[in-house]
């Protein structure tokens, strides 16, 4: 079957499933408080795949760089790990809170609540993996092991399809983790695939899609994180329904804190990365960096501080520089790139060791920069094995270009107490490498 036609069953395949798991939802009559936070979570969803870059251009704002739902370190990949961890915590309530007292067996009892634990704990991974993108240090692999990891995961719901009262609940529960697995591995490999075919455009059915998938390629990455987002609300609403509200005598089970736990735990992911993303830098940079002073375009960006680890570094290890920068004002920036090096001392004349970011991470867009706000970007320098101990000097260079790199443009700057090397290249920092 032909990878773009693939593609349009595979819609018609997550759409299906959406429509089942939302019908099952509602036949569930969840009680108040569940239904307002999972109806909040799937307006939610759409809101933030609506503002999805290629979607709405005309709804880009200065906060499209952060609600970007495929980049690292951002508010959306904050939004993507929370939802993990609520459902991580309402399968933690469920193994914790469930009395069972439609089991018999203690055994039995003990073998369900074994998985939810397990669910709970894989699910904590998942938010990990959302927000720091851990699969991708083995690219290779990682759907592969995520396939075969589904495939045990859904193993013991379906046996529990046959408790009369759990079914509703438990073909909830395997609804959403069909849409986690079709949106975030089935459809994400095929559009690898397609994406890698598209780029070359060879054959004459690729000639044709070609053009018109790449106009529609936002859309598909839209709909691949939307489902995940889809189906983790989904996986919440069941655990959180599975969950016994009262014992059979009438008391209730679930007490106020653990009702709260669930979107308590969401929030908190959510406060951790403001903390993290933009307090945690400013505070940096008033109690633990050197400050400097290095404006482009008119000082409407400024690089403000550096930081480095304490002591002399040493020959054939890493070096973290941790770069402190603000805008003043809405940023209108081609995608900037940046370079560092490390020149020997004092002549400057040769390289040792550099590093060349051409995809910066949080340092992406002019969209990347709230006016006003510390933005920290740590840049990895590896240092040779054979490097002289010594002084040595570091140098700092914007600039922007398109691959294959051919042609780059350099962002002149201004550093009044700095030396310039060029109207482009600063020397901002000092390095001591031990003998």
């Amino acid at each position: 079957m032909n990878d773009f036609l693939q593609l349009h069953v595979l819609l018609a395949g997550l759409l299906a499933t959406l429509v089942a798991g939302l019908a099952l939802l509602w036949r569930a009559r969840p009680e108040r408080g569940i239904r307002r936070l999972l109806l909040a979570l799937l307006a939610g969803a759409a809101l933030l795949g609506l503002l999805q870059p290629g979607i709405l251009p005309e709804l880009s704002h200065i906060l499209s760089w952060h609600l970007y739902l495929g980049g690292e370190f951002r508010l959306a990949s904050a939004l993507s790990a929370a939802l993990p961890v609520m459902a991580a915590l309402a399968s933690l309530t469920l193994a914790l809170k469930a009395g069972d007292a439609t089991v018999a067996s203690p055994r039995l009892t003990a073998a369900r609540r074994l998985y939810w634990l397990a669910l709970g704990a894989g699910l904590l991974y998942l938010a990990a993996d959302e927000f720091f993108l851990l699969h991708e240090a083995d690219e290779d692999t990682w759907k592969t092991v995520y396939l075969l990891t589904g495939a045990l995961v859904v193993a013991p719901p379906v046996l529990m399809l046959r408790v009369a009262s759990w079914r509703r609940l438990v073909a909830l529960l395997l609804t959403g983790l069909a849409l986690l697995g079709a949106g975030g591995i089935l459809l994400d490999a095929l559009l690898e695939g397609v994406v890698e075919d598209g780029l070359r455009c060879e054959g004459m059915v690729l000639q044709d899609s070609c053009e018109a998938f790449d106009f529609y390629l936002p859309f598909w990455r839209m709909l691949e994180e939307v489902s995940e987002l889809a189906g983790f609300t989904l996986v919440i609403g069941a655990l959180l329904l599975l969950t016994p509200r009262r014992e059979p005598g009438g008391g209730r089970v679930v007490s106020q804190l653990a009702d709260a736990a669930v979107p308590l735990g969401g929030a908190l992911v959510l406060l951790a990365f403001a903390v993290w993303m933009w307090l945690l830098p400013a505070l940096e940079l008033g109690l633990r960096a050197e400050r400097v002073l290095v404006e482009w375009r008119d000082g409407d960006l400024a690089l403000l501080g550096y930081r480095m680890d304490e002591g002399p570094a040493r020959p054939g290890e890493r070096v973290d520089v941790h770069l402190y920068w603000q805008a003043r004002r809405p940023l209108d920036l081609p995608q900037l790139r940046l370079s560092m090096h490390v020149l020997v001392w004092p002549d400057l004349g040769e390289s040792v060791a550099q590093h060349d970011d051409v995809r910066i991470g949080q340092f992406a867009h002019g969209e990347a920069f709230i006016p006003g706000l510390i933005v920290r970007k740590t840049v990895p320098l590896h240092l040779p094995e054979d490097l002289p101990g010594g002084s040595h000097a570091l140098t700092l260079r914007l600039w922007s270009g398109e691959p294959p790199w051919r042609e780059l443009k350099g962002q002149a700057l201004r550093a009044d107490n700095l030396q310039l090397l060029t109207e482009d290249t600063v020397l901002f920092a000092g390095l001591q490498v031990a003998a």
